[in-house]
């Protein structure tokens, strides 16, 4: 079994089993959509809207905490590399970087900056139909960006790391930009209630999920069987 070691004050070791984190992250991913999902269609059957607590498309939710946590998550784990001794000097302000995003985006999923800004923005350009969450195309072009300036640190990665971690990000930015852009006609004229809004926010959420999960396992395989050295002292 491959596992994470932390070291603390008397040389005393904790041991966090890889297998058992991805269980966890991609489990409660699977389940959390299946959750929501199943609470529409009790609601919907007796009348109702939805069971707030597990709607992952609501911003006080179980679902929006968890992808808040997996982005927190993600940026601890970057930040970790450069702990870790497993990334290259010349490198590290990329590293750097990709911690501050993770970081960033977990502000924003808490608070939905996202969500307000494409409002405001949709006021002033009038976006309409596969625009009408106008938001994505900043956002897809600035994770663009973003992949185009980590391309060194990528390359340095091994191969089955790598792969992860695109993957990971292709699945992030299909679900999260591209079932966005197909769900807007139909949002624009139904609002987000219908079954169909419904189902593509399900799969959305789920797909973000299991992406950010995926994305931090790969990057602890990556550290696997290494001491991070993190020593707690008063």
């Amino acid at each position: 079994m491959h596992s994470l070691h932390t070291e603390s004050v008397g040389s005393q070791t904790v041991r966090l089993p890889i297998s058992g984190i991805r269980r966890i992250l991609v489990g409660s991913s699977i389940g959390l959509a299946i959750a929501s999902y199943t609470s529409h269609l009790i609601q919907r059957r007796r009348g109702g809207g939805s069971i707030a607590l597990f709607d992952v498309g609501d911003e006080v939710s179980l679902g929006t905490w968890f992808e808040t946590a997996e982005f927190m998550i993600a940026a601890i784990v970057v930040a970790s590399l450069l702990l870790a001794d497993v990334t290259e000097a010349h490198l590290k302000n990329r590293v750097r970087l990709l911690a501050v995003v993770m970081f960033a985006l977990s502000v924003d999923e808490s608070v939905s900056i996202h969500e307000r800004m494409g409002s405001a923005l949709r006021d002033v350009v009038s976006s309409s139909g596969y625009l009408y969450y106008i938001w994505v195309i900043p956002a897809v072009v600035a994770a663009l960006a973003l992949a185009v300036w980590e391309i060194p640190w990528l390359r340095s990665l091994p191969s089955s790391v790598r792969n992860r971690v695109l993957g990971s990000g292709m699945l992030f930015v299909a679900c999260g930009g591209g079932l966005e852009l197909l769900a807007g006609p139909d949002d624009e004229v139904n609002g987000t209630a219908t079954m169909r809004s419904l189902t593509l926010t399900a799969i959305e959420e789920l797909g973000e999920m299991l992406a950010l999960a995926f994305f931090i396992v790969a990057l602890l395989e990556l550290q696997k069987d290494r001491r991070l050295g993190v020593r707690l002292v008063s």
